[in-house]
């Protein structure tokens, strides 16, 4: 029995070995049978597997070369929107900011204008140069009253600043650009009464809010401050002039500069107040930061000879908004009907909503708590002629909005019971004058120490919140430019082409924020444009963003874009066309417009699949 059992298994393995060799050379054979005694009975029949085997190579290298197309395609995808977040953004410029140089440069920086560009490049040019000078014209901000910890006691008012008394929304690229140039910037906005709360806007686009991603963040949405302009400008106004040697302010005018043989602004000539002699102070580096007077435009032509007027484009939105403010005393602020109470709401937007104008709705509303326990409510729209305050005005505009839902309950609630204190209330109207941008960076002849930051070179539409965080990428490309560049070794001057370089960063840095509001404004009828354009120029881009935006009441990753992009951090435009976002917006159009289902599509893929499939199956 044993040697049967031997004899059985020696030839189970000469069979497996003969099926595997023939079927591997293109023969296959039958077994006939075993018996004992006598060989295994093979019949061999044609099964030629080379067509199979061609088909998986065709398969495999087809799949390998498509492979290696999408790990192109990405890599390529990943290094452009590395380059563009490098080229036309502060990103990787934020974290250098408050970096002190090695070695300072001698000499002393003349900044022109003290409102938050003059003062953050003010605070920037102290860790580069050993002497900074800020020249204001109004007298007051010298005074204590100008950096006073309480903002809302302060007595004087900005006459050159028109939203002084409005509501600011800070970015989260401000508040992080703020907390690395001072240190202890938490604690002060704490003295100050100023709320730091998460940078959730609590938007709402036709009544429904946007997808805020608060999943992407375990604890929770990151934090940025909520203050009116007043608050803001006064603590960087503090911490700039009483926190920082180096830096000195005058109460003067600046009237013009001189240049030297070598290109160079050698002298700037001012006029302090209550003076009648001017002095020509000796500068290294000049800074207009003047703002909507745009007082560069005027030095330059006397300094230079040089028609500088064409470089300015302009475009009026005519769009009027109002700021009003209720002091909430503790007895109304435990009634009102807040979600999650005013006691848990240590500050930040209440409600907020945008308008739609794809649907005829030019109106904004935001209701947001800031210092002292204050209330602001902006409302204003483009279009407007007149200032709107009154709570049952507020009322009337509000339930005019477009709105898929109905206002909240509790919203209305809340506006009623802000009557109780509608007699203390405070409003300050705004009529926004007209967007322009200088664009510097197209010129040549600029003296090379001779710079531009803030509204100097552009002023975009303030609804949008995004003024002071164009004034900070001013700062921020020009700290970065300081920190790789090496004086020249004549008379320690800066490089040559100093400016060109500045001016050509801060444009790229800056230009998709004045397209951007630009485009929003052209999507409006009253809006007035640029001289030989047209409202309708990118209204192609302005439907898509439209869609993006109702994209993102319901999907999470058209939402988290939308708050990145609003809170001006990790965005470039490469993103709004991100292939799934792409096919989610198709698919919208699809639905809303009830186009023939694309399912067909798909059926004859599948069907193509299976017929490939089974085929493949048959032959094997």
């Amino acid at each position: 029995m044993l040697q049967s059992l031997v004899s059985k298994l020696n030839h189970s393995q000469t069979r497996n070995m003969k099926l595997y060799h023939h079927c591997y050379s293109g023969q296959r054979y039958n077994y006939s049978g075993y018996s004992p005694g006598r060989r295994a009975l093979w019949q061999p029949y044609n099964c030629n597997l080379a067509p199979v085997v061609s088909f998986n190579l065709i398969i495999m290298t087809l799949s390998l070369i498509l492979l290696c197309v999408l790990l192109c395609v990405v890599l390529f995808w990943q290094g452009l929107r590395y380059y563009l977040l490098w080229k036309t953004t502060v990103n990787f410029d934020i974290p250098l900011l408050g970096t002190p140089r090695a070695v300072k440069i001698p000499g002393t920086v003349v900044i022109c204008g003290g409102s938050i560009a003059g003062l953050l490049t003010a605070r920037v040019c102290r860790d580069h140069f050993t002497n900074v000078l800020i020249v204001e014209p109004e007298t007051w901000l010298n005074s204590p009253d100008g950096q006073v910890v309480k903002s809302w006691t302060q007595v004087n008012k900005r006459s050159r600043v028109l939203q002084y008394e409005s509501l600011q929304v800070t970015m989260l690229l401000l508040y992080r650009g703020l907390q690395h140039l001072f240190q202890n910037f938490n604690v002060e906005c704490s003295e100050s009464g100023i709320p730091i709360a998460s940078a959730d806007l609590k938007t709402h686009i036709r009544g429904r809010p946007y997808l805020v991603p608060h999943d992407a963040y375990k604890g929770g949405l990151p934090k940025t401050i909520f203050a009116s302009r007043r608050a803001l400008e006064t603590i960087i106004r503090r911490l700039t002039l009483g926190g920082t040697e180096g830096i000195e302010q005058i109460s003067g005018t600046v009237l013009g500069f001189e240049s030297g043989d070598d290109g160079y602004v050698s002298t700037v000539t001012i006029r302090k107040h209550g003076e009648r002699n001017v002095q020509h102070i000796p500068a290294v580096l000049v800074v207009d930061c003047t703002g909507p007077a745009i007082c560069g435009l005027k030095w330059l032509r006397r300094a230079t000879g040089q028609d500088v007027a064409s470089l300015k484009v302009s475009y009026d939105p005519k769009m009027y908004y109002t700021s009003t403010y209720f002091t909430v005393p503790p007895d109304l602020a435990a009634r009102l009907p807040i979600p999650g109470g005013w006691d848990n709401l240590p500050g930040g937007h209440i409600h907020v909503m945008s308008p739609d104008p794809s649907q005829g709705c030019h109106n904004h509303l935001a209701v947001a708590k800031v210092e002292h326990n204050q209330i602001v409510i902006c409302f204003g729209g483009w279009g407007m002629e007149r200032p709107v305050h009154a709570i049952d005005d507020i009322k009337d505009h509000v339930l005019g909005m477009a709105s898929d839902v109905p206002i909240p309950e509790w919203f209305m609630t809340f506006l009623d019971m802000l009557k109780e204190i509608e007699d203390t209330r405070t409003y300050s109207p705004v009529r926004i004058p007209p967007s322009f941008f200088v664009h510097y960076e197209k010129t040549a002849g600029i003296p090379p120490n001779f710079i531009a930051i803030g509204d100097s070179v552009c002023r975009v539409n303030s609804i949008f919140g995004q003024g002071c965080s164009k004034a900070l990428i001013g700062a921020a490309a020009l700290n970065t430019l300081l920190l790789r560049i090496q004086p020249s070794s004549r008379g320690n001057l800066l490089p040559k082409n100093f400016s060109r370089q500045f001016f050509t960063s801060q444009a790229s840095k800056i230009s998709d924020i004045w397209k951007g509001c630009k485009l929003a404004d052209y999507g409006n009828p009253t809006t007035v444009p640029i001289a030989g354009e047209r409202l309708d120029s990118g209204v192609a881009l302005r439907r898509y963003r439209g869609r993006l935006v109702r994209l993102s009441l319901t999907d999470k990753q058209a939402g988290a874009l939308m708050w990145r992009n609003v809170m001006m951090i990790d965005t470039v435009w490469i993103d709004f066309f991100q292939p799934f976002l792409l096919l989610k917006v198709l698919w919208q159009v699809t639905k809303e417009h009830k186009l023939p289902s694309l399912s067909w599509l798909g059926r004859i893929v599948g069907v193509s699949v299976w017929h490939s499939g089974s085929e493949y199956s048959r032959r094997l």
